[in-house]
């Protein structure tokens, strides 16, 4: 599908939302502007912002019990130098 964004009349902008537990992630437009995808045009207003996502942020005691619940267990857990992220392997 072919689309006109103009990427440089958007923003990144991000926060973490505490009672969520996640990263709310959107892109924020400086101008009013049209874009178009396909046969569609989405019309932006100067300040609007798109949802472009959700980083679900969760203790490795959550994380083992979502784990649980989907039958699932927890073999290993790895981590980045800061201990501020994780890659976890799971197991039947």
């Amino acid at each position: 599908v072919q689309a006109d964004f103009d990427i440089a009349s958007f923003v990144h902008r991000a926060h973490y939302n505490p009672m969520a537990g996640r990263i709310e992630t959107t892109l924020v437009s400086t101008r009013r502007q049209d874009v178009h995808v396909g046969n569609e045009v989405f019309a932006f207003g100067e300040d609007e912002a798109m949802q472009v996502e959700y980083s679900c942020k969760y203790s490795l005691e959550d994380f083992a019990e979502l784990a649980h619940k989907a039958g699932l267990r927890v073999e290993h857990v790895w981590f980045d130098a800061e201990k501020q992220f994780s890659v976890q392997y799971l197991v039947r």
